[in-house]
């Protein structure tokens, strides 16, 4: 009997473990870690109406300053994105390589806190 009570009591004991490791690893230490993945991409709504969509590498607006829509890629760390700019379009249709004096005039930074994206002095509120 008294072997039985000590096998149940180390049981016990590894239950209340396994359910307090359990607890432990589904809390959020960080409200940014609420975010597990990529945290730019998706759609991004600016209260201007411009929709900037992030995809895993790539960004584009389809129409923003003077109606220009512009394309490009990005690498992030953590929650801070580096932009670089591929190209521009002036009607949405025909495409074509950015120069660097066009580029120039874009800010080439973004964050993201929670499911607000900042780029410059724009922000934008995530949609999906």
């Amino acid at each position: 009997m008294k072997k039985s009570k000590f096998s149940l009591s180390i049981l016990l004991f590894l239950l209340i473990g396994i359910g307090v490791q359990t607890l432990a690893s589904c809390s959020s230490d960080d409200d940014k870690d609420e975010y597990k993945g990529n945290p730019f991409q998706g759609t991004w709504l600016s209260k201007e109406g411009y929709v900037a969509i992030f995809e895993d590498s790539t960004w584009y607006i389809p129409e923003y300053t003077n109606k220009h829509g512009i394309k490009g890629t990005y690498t992030y760390v953590n929650f801070s994105a580096q932009i670089i700019y591929t190209e521009i379009t002036e009607d949405g249709i025909i495409w074509r390589e950015i120069t660097s004096v066009e580029a120039s005039k874009f800010t080439r930074i973004a964050t993201v806190s929670k499911n607000t994206l900042t780029w410059g002095t724009t922000s934008y509120t995530r949609q999906n």
